[in-house]
């Protein structure tokens, strides 16, 4: 068997006014050097292996249907990132529990949920975010689940969720 390499290439623009360009810029590296293809590739492999490790500290923090609600509550959400991610998740969440009764809907104890969103930090609650987000548009998922594939997607995105929630 050989082994094949792909290249994937693509082009991001910045304005010099725009808030992710100042981001970019302030993002401390390990070199002076002006490669810019270097640092926006180490810049996303960081984030995603912080968020890996998130994902890690959460496992089991919620039961699957606190997951479900989470989900339902971003379905259909554009993020922006100009708001505080724990702001931003907690109203979400208090919004679905009390526009669409999603405290019933999923079994769900709101206060016992709401208390967990405000304890997790800035970044868990990005991290939240991005789990539901990887849920709602991974290419896994069925859009019609008859053998239980979005549960156990679910369940490996939010790795290793328990049944009862009694956590």
């Amino acid at each position: 068997m050989q082994n094949v390499v792909i290249e994937h290439e693509f082009t991001v623009d910045f304005l010099d006014f725009e808030p992710e360009w100042k981001g970019f810029n302030q993002f401390p590296m390990e070199t002076e050097l002006d490669d810019y293809s270097f640092k926006a590739k180490q810049m996303v492999y960081m984030l995603n292996e912080v968020y890996q490790g998130t994902k890690r500290e959460l496992k089991e923090f919620f039961s699957l249907n606190e997951a479900r609600l989470i989900v339902n509550a971003f379905n259909g959400h554009l993020y922006s990132s100009e708001l505080p991610n724990k702001t931003v998740l907690v109203a979400n969440v208090e919004d679905d529990i009390q526009i669409n009764l999603a405290e019933e809907i999923f079994g769900v104890a709101a206060d016992k949920l709401l208390k967990k969103l405000n304890q997790l930090t800035e970044f868990q609650a990005f991290t939240v975010i991005r789990m539901a987000y990887e849920y709602l548009y991974s290419r896994e998922r069925k859009a019609i689940d008859m053998e239980s594939q979005n549960e156990n997607l679910l369940k490996a995105i939010f790795n290793g969720w328990c049944e009862g929630g009694d956590h």
